[in-house]
This record gives structure tokens, sequence and C-alpha cells, in this order.
């Protein structure tokens, strides 16, 4: 068996960003012996593909009727992307860890990196994920009105559990990492069918956040997480960020930021073209995939 899989995914929208995340995985010194990145392909070009074989990145190519096993045929194409991640490990097979991160994210610290693989090779530990929590986020600050939102989209997703789990901490979906043989796995695909049944048309912001929030009701029922700090999952929409000396920073106290997390971008898409907040300030990008990922703040 294989150490550990780093698997992402994206469609061609998202292909640029997808390729920042690999070249600075492999800037960072990845994938090391035993280790392979791994690409669930939902829609891109082949030439993206093409540029990912170059990465030695493995790929497989999305079949929703063969890797999930309820049916998606209602949902927009993208939630299979969100669907398939309790079936990581029956896709991407023969791996002793699993670390998920979204196509939208950039790895600025190989820490990062190790730690959620560090942690989640323990049995002490089911799943290694950071919340969102962090001093800088500023969703904390009106948390009368970001409670009654969260409630909102709860109880579409859950009903009256829902409201209960409006007042946890949200445990980010976006990066995480399990052992092969973790309980949650199994938990976390018997709720996808639950919350995909349904009728999300007049609240599409559940829709989206379904599948985050059964992770997050399975893992407040079973326990055994490893909570890491905001920085190793830092949610840029919600945090003040920074460049002091080249590094993506927080805002005022100067952490550096391990994984940067270019979260909401059907809103923010124009605010991280303008700052330059991709991995290497952007310069892998041509001015075509800069204007792909504005694009983004009006399709997504």
């Amino acid at each position: 068996m294989a150490d550990l899989a780093i698997v992402t995914s994206c469609d061609e929208r998202y292909a640029p960003l997808a390729k920042g995340l690999i070249l600075s995985l492999r800037a960072n010194g990845f994938p090391q012996e035993g280790q392979q990145l791994c690409l669930l392909d939902i829609g891109c070009s082949n030439a993206t593909l093409d540029w990912m074989a170059a990465q030695n990145v493995v790929v497989v190519h999305l079949k929703a009727s063969d890797h999930i096993p309820f049916s998606i045929a209602h949902l927009p194409a993208y939630v299979a992307a969100m669907a398939f991640r309790p079936f990581i490990r029956e896709v991407f097979a023969d791996f002793n860890v699993y670390l998920w991160i979204d196509a939208d994210t950039w790895v600025q610290q190989a820490s990062s990196i190790h730690l959620y693989h560090q942690l989640a090779s323990s049995k002490d530990h089911e799943i290694v994920i950071s919340p969102l929590i962090d001093v800088g986020y500023k969703l904390h600050y009106n948390g009368r009105v970001f409670k009654q939102d969260l409630d909102r989209i709860y109880r579409a997703i859950y009903g009256d559990l829902g409201s209960e789990l409006a007042w946890q901490a949200i445990l980010g979906a976006g990066v995480f990492a399990m052992r092969h043989d973790s309980k949650i796995w199994g938990a976390w695909a018997a709720e996808l069918p639950v919350v995909y049944k349904n009728d999300y048309r007049g609240t599409p912001d559940a829709l989206h956040l379904a599948e985050q929030t059964a992770l997050n009701r399975v893992i407040y029922t079973l326990g055994g997480a490893a909570y890491l700090d905001a920085t190793h999952n830092y949610h840029m929409c919600a945090g003040s960020t920074k460049f002091l000396d080249g590094r993506l920073v927080t805002h005022y106290s100067n952490r550096t930021i391990g994984i940067a997390h270019l979260c909401g971008l059907s809103s923010y898409a124009e605010i991280y073209v303008r700052a330059m907040a991709f991995y290497d300030r952007g310069r892998y990008l041509t001015e075509d995939e800069l204007n792909a990922i504005r694009k983004l703040r009006k399709t997504s």
C-alpha cells in the first residue's frame, strides 16, 4: 500500500487554479516517495489533461454512475466533485492516507501538508481538518447576522437538526486528511443521499454546502477529529491577508499562511486577480487564464 494520495478535482473553468495548486505542491517537494498527486477530472480540456500528465498527475475521469452509488442526475454537474469525496479511497485505491485539497487552493508551506499527513496517519485521529475559526475572520464579528444566515442554510439541509449544527464551528471540507480505514468515510457516504434528496431550488447556497454539512454532522457525532489552526486552510474570503517579503501572511499578526484557500470566487474573483493572490503571484498564469478566473465571478 502506498503512503499518501493528494487528491483534487476541477473542470476547465477551474483549471488555471488547479495548475497553481499542482505547481505549488511540486515547488514544496511533493510528491515524495510513496506519494501521488491525483486529479478527478470533471470536464477538463485535452490541453489541461496533457499538462497534468506532464506533471505526473494521475487522472481519473469522473463517471457519476460508476463512482457515486446514488443518483445525482437531478443536481447541477459541479455537485459531482463534492458528492465524490467520501469515495476517494475507492477510486484512487491502495493508499494509507488521503489528503483532499480543493482546486482553488495553493500551498505555501510544506509543513502544512506534512502535518495533515502525520496526524491522519495516527490511529488516534479519524480525520484532520481546520475549523473556520480565526481572529482575522470577519464573520465572527457580526455573529448575529452570520448565525441567522447559517441557520437558514443548515435548516434547508437538515431541518431542526440543522439549527443545532449552526451553533457549532464550521469544519471546512476544502482541505482534510483521513486514513483509508477511518470510520468517517462510510458514515459520511451514508449521509449524502439524505442531504441530496432535498429540493434546493430556493436555497442554492445550501446545496453548495450540503456535503460539507453532512461531514460536519458525522464528525460531531463520531468524534476523533484533529483540529488544525486556520493558517493550514486559510479562507481568504473570510480573513485579511497581505504579502510581506514575498510571503502571504495574515494582515495584522503576520502569521505565515500554509495553505491559501481562494474561496468565494463568485464574489471575490476580481479581488484575487487585482491582488495577484495566486501561487507565485500568478506568474504562471497567462492573460487568458487570468480572464478565465475573472469570469468565475459571473458564472460560479
